[in-house]
């Protein structure tokens, strides 16, 4: 790597502050996804991050299987995005497919690696994308447990200054060492957390917490009677039969996180 190209000690301590607190969140999908997006976001700097979860190959193209994003410069453009990217195919972004062609995956790509300014500006997709006030781009893909593929794209408003190679190290620095703990520390959208509804994970927490059902049930606001339901529900979906079981296979899961605190 070009002296030039190096990390600073001060981004890669303040990296390793963003992977651990991802962490900290790592049964949560929503949770640490979020919290990594508002991190980068800083970090990098950038105006909008997103974060596409693939599923892993199989027959024909890969598909969405979970996202999020922040950032947007008007709350209004998120809607019309949201649309777009539920019908989209990874492929339906032309930035993907030059990725995919030239650069290795885990090595982030600034867009000006992956199209030159007469191509970038006179596509269809910037066309598109200028409307939510958006330009300048990076682009990370890497591959976690069982072939997922996490995508991490920042962007930059219009008239704010391009990316460049430096910013490109620190966004592959982040996202290589955060796909170790994908599928370990770091839910997926293939995990059973991930599929959860909210009173099932709002009941988990608490289990987790050293909460009993009646204590559960009055940090709920619901009956002690519907809470043991949801713990049965949990039992079923985690193939367990105590609560003793279920919190040892989240200590194994989830390993290298701080146990659950005291009530």
């Amino acid at each position: 790597m070009a002296k030039s190209l190096r990390l600073t000690l001060a981004q890669v301590r303040a990296a390793g502050r963003v992977i651990d607190e991802c962490r900290e969140l790592g049964d949560n999908l929503s949770l640490w996804r979020a919290h990594l997006l508002a991190r980068l976001a800083t970090l990098l700097p950038a105006q909008h991050v997103l974060a596409t979860e693939l599923s892993p190959p199989g027959p024909g193209t890969p598909k969405i299987a979970a996202w999020g994003d922040t950032g947007w410069p008007a709350a209004s453009n998120r809607a019309e995005w949201e649309a777009w990217i539920r019908v989209a195919e990874p492929t339906d972004s032309p930035a993907n497919l030059r990725y995919a062609e030239r650069t290795q995956p885990g090595r982030a790509a600034c867009r000006r690696e992956l199209w030159t300014d007469p191509e970038w500006y006179g596509s269809p997709f910037y066309e598109w994308v200028r409307k939510f006030g958006l330009d300048d781009g990076m682009l990370c893909m890497t591959s976690g447990p069982g072939g997922v593929i996490l995508i991490l794209s920042p962007a930059r408003v219009l008239g704010d200054r391009p990316f460049g190679a430096r910013d490109a190290e620190l966004l592959g620095f982040v996202q290589t060492e955060l796909t170790r703990h994908l599928g370990r520390s770091l839910a997926t959208s293939a995990d059973l957390v991930a599929r959860l509804s909210p009173r099932q994970r709002q009941t988990l927490d608490c289990l987790l917490d050293g909460d009993g059902e009646k204590q559960a049930a009055r940090r709920m606001g619901i009956s002690p009677g519907t809470v043991r339901e949801y713990v049965q529900m949990l039992y079923r979906l985690f193939d367990v039969t105590t609560r003793a079981e279920l919190m040892a296979q989240f200590l194994r899961r989830y390993r290298g996180r701080p146990g659950p605190g005291p009530a």
